[in-house]
């Protein structure tokens, strides 16, 4: 294959191999979050720009970066849908388009060689291709992340707009963002490369740190949320804290690797600093966040899981270094062997790559059956029992009050015809005064009701009970559907 053409066949296998496993393995979104997401696009479109702020059921439409969703409401008004559907095949697009920007990274670099395998090797990589089939916002953020990369030696501003966009994706970017711009000081000394970097930066971020702070009232709003509150207290007990010392023991070994290795590439200044000096950062703050804070993800059991980025997406820009460390190690052991024929040392070359190759589509191939099985398991744990207790057919008007925003539910409601405008969380009700809480369903004509066990306005209705106005239809595992009518408890 002649080589200018290697980039269209890069582009076009990374997407054959998502849509592939999006249509055939994960017909249905399996990620909680991609609804949640869904839903403050689609609310956003519907209701917030009107209001000129987003929009969320669940309170929590500023708690990431609202770029991915803002995009999201964009496809939904384009297509004219309610599905999730696009924004999906967007991401799988935009994914294949991040393999290309590594191969043309790499290639700038290291040479045809190395961009060629490390490109193949993120074509396949389970983690990167299992997250770019999904509705949630990391592939935008580290599309973007790359193309910065991309821009960085020789077009700084539009390097500093593309960290900035990357930063309006996801929350940990601002940081490593700062670092990237920093980084013309602190290892090329140069203010005139530094300066258009952190301009284009701000470019992007000082509009949208205002509109943050016009929607919150606190322009670090996401900052705190996500890294002073929520990753500091959510799932926190002293139980959870012991569990969480292997955890502890293992990332702040990372951070001391990361961290030397940093420190060793400001003194040797290679040409191909910066690749490394992205990651690594990115790595430095993962080390510190998983080190100095209690998160939700610390269990033993699941610590394999969540190393090989299956279990949480913020390990996905790991998984692009990988590619690039284990194509560059391929190229290394080639080199330093033994002197041999150079039609040899290609051949070896060529059937060691084959096989790493080989092994990333094995490894997808191990992933195939538990992705399915998420795929299924939302749909039968939330839509199925929604389907079975009939209410969508029994729906007369008025509004149905889900808990306490699920987006699982709204989405499926939405899906089957159920207008937003009837839909509302019970997140904003009055909680420990019956009478108060009474008023506000009365207040919101609500005429549906369905219930989370756990979530408790009403204790009576977690045990099963049906005081009026709360007439029992439907109970299933978690779920119970009540149908509310004002005229029995009057």
């Amino acid at each position: 294959m002649p080589r200018s053409y290697i980039i269209y066949a890069v582009f076009a296998s990374a997407l054959a191999v998502r849509l592939a496993f999006m249509l055939l393995v994960v017909p249905i979104d399996f990620a909680w979050d991609s609804y949640h997401r869904w839903q403050i696009a689609y609310y956003t479109l519907n209701i917030g720009i009107q209001n000129g702020r987003m929009w969320d059921l669940f309170g929590m439409e500023y708690f990431w970066g609202i770029l991915p969703e803002l995009m999201e409401a964009f496809l939904l008004w384009l297509f004219n849908t309610s599905s999730i559907l696009p924004f999906r095949i967007f991401n799988s697009v935009l994914g294949s388009a991040s393999v290309c920007l590594l191969y043309n990274i790499s290639k700038r670099y290291y040479g045809v060689n190395i961009a060629f395998l490390s490109s193949a090797l993120a074509a396949v990589c389970p983690p990167l291709v299992i997250w770019d089939t999904v509705a949630l916002d990391g592939t935008l953020g580290v599309f973007f992340l790359l193309a910065s990369l991309y821009f960085y030696k020789d077009r700084q501003y539009l390097c500093g707009i593309a960290l900035g966009l990357a930063s309006m994706c996801r929350v940990e970017f601002y940081f490593l963002s700062l670092g990237v711009c920093f980084c013309h000081l602190i290892f090329e000394k140069s203010a005139t490369k530094f300066v258009p970097a952190i301009l284009g930066w701000l470019t992007i971020m000082t509009p949208y740190l205002w509109f943050i702070q016009r929607g919150t009232g606190d322009w670090l709003y996401q900052i705190r949320w996500n890294y002073l509150a929520s990753m500091g207290t959510w799932g926190y007990s002293p139980t959870w804290f012991e569990e969480s010392v292997p955890w502890r023991v293992l990332w702040g070994a990372v951070l001391a690797a990361t961290a030397g290795s940093l420190v060793f590439l400001r003194r040797k200044s290679p040409s191909d600093y910066m690749v490394s000096v992205l990651f690594l950062g990115y790595a430095l703050f993962q080390g510190i966040v998983y080190t100095f804070s209690v998160t939700r993800y610390i269990l033993a059991v699941d610590m394999l899981s969540i190393m090989l980025g299956l279990q949480n997406i913020r390990f996905v820009p790991d998984f692009f270094f990988v590619t690039i460390l284990i194509s560059r190690l391929v190229n290394w052991s080639r080199i330093r062997s033994a002197p041999q024929k150079s039609a040899v040392r290609a051949h070896r070359k060529q059937l060691i790559s084959s096989i790493l190759i080989l092994l990333f589509l094995a490894w997808l191939m191990v992933d195939v059956p538990s992705s399915n099985k998420m795929s299924q398991d939302l749909k039968s744990s939330w839509w199925d029992s929604i389907d079975r207790s009939n209410i969508v057919s029994q729906y007369r008007g008025g509004r149905i009050i889900v808990d306490p925003g699920n987006p699982q539910i709204v989405y499926h409601l939405v899906q089957q015809g159920i207008s937003y405008k009837n839909i509302l969380g019970s997140l904003y009700c009055p909680r420990g005064d019956r009478p108060e809480s009474l008023a506000w369903f009365k207040n919101e004509n609500a005429t549906w009701y369905i219930h989370i066990q756990g979530y408790l306005i009403f204790p009576e209705l977690d045990e099963g009970k049906g005081l009026p106005p709360f007439h029992l239809a439907y109970d299933e595992g978690a779920i119970r559907i009540y149908k509310v009518t004002w005229e029995s408890a009057e």
